[in-house]
């Protein structure tokens, strides 16, 4: 009698798929981070929608958080990195993030509505060129940018500004990160502030429970006393302050996501 055949192990995945949904977005996205999981199911990618701590101080600044993240995925090994906002929508019919890789090109982005760069969806090659651009994002996060490139808050401006430097960036079309057409065949259609912000309605109870994290994170901060130590950007943007925040909370996130480290 014939012994069974050894059942060949899983191939590591070399694609790491996340977002980033705190305060509330957790909730008010839940739907939209479905469709992240099952894009990454169909086509073997490792997957992490990070949505603990739940809460952070950093309110809208949290979204620096996604650069340190980057970072650490890509010096864990990941030969690709794909980092959606929670507000994207990504149909099952998107293809493969490996096979849209062109010569010498490493960082893979649209432009948003306004024409200029928009992060809400990044995809990454693991490269020495690569890593360069993002730690140099990162540790020039509280350097000021030119009129032209700032976006008001976040990271966005700084990525605007400092790709201009690069040579590794490839413009796909609107269909990877469509936040301006309703009427385009997408495959990835994002709902940020914009022309498409409105189309995007959450379940009842979805919303319910993000504005309650919302209304929640607000009351907190009126009625604590902030810990300068364990906070940043609650009142100016130090960068001493910022820096040691977003590190806390980069190493608070890969204790619950030990995924970014384990290519």
């Amino acid at each position: 009698m014939n012994s069974p055949a050894k059942r060949e192990p899983d191939r590591k995945p070399t694609v790491m798929l996340f977002s980033i949904a705190l305060n509330g977005y957790q909730w008010h996205y839940r739907s939209l981070l479905k469709s992240h999981e099952a894009y990454a199911e169909i086509h073997g990618y490792r997957h992490v929608s990070v949505t603990k701590p739940s809460m952070s101080k950093l309110g809208l600044e949290v979204a620096w958080l996604k650069i340190s993240l980057i970072i650490e995925a890509l010096k864990a090994g990941y030969e690709w990195v794909m980092f959606l906002d929670a507000d994207t929508l990504v149909s099952k019919t998107t293809p493969s993030i490996e096979n849209i890789a062109k010569k010498d090109k490493d960082i893979y982005v649209c432009r948003g509505f306004s024409g200029r760069l928009n992060s809400g969806v990044l995809i990454i090659k693991n490269t020495p060129n690569s890593l360069e651009f993002f730690d140099t994002v990162l540790k020039n996060a509280l350097q000021p940018i030119p009129f032209e490139d700032d976006v008001g808050w976040g990271e966005n401006g700084h990525l605007i500004h400092f790709a201009k430097r690069y040579t590794c960036f490839y413009f796909l079309d609107a269909r990877w990160n469509n936040n301006q057409d309703p009427a385009l065949n997408d495959f990835i259609r994002h709902f940020s502030r914009g022309p498409m912000y409105h189309l995007f309605k959450p379940k009842l109870i979805d919303y319910l429970l993000g504005r309650l994290c919302h209304y929640a994170l607000a009351l907190g901060r009126r009625v604590f006393k902030i810990n300068k130590a364990d906070s940043a950007l609650s009142d100016a943007r130090l960068a001493s302050d910022f820096h040691l925040y977003i590190e806390n909370l980069t190493q608070k996130v890969l204790a619950n996501y030990p995924s970014f480290l384990e290519s």
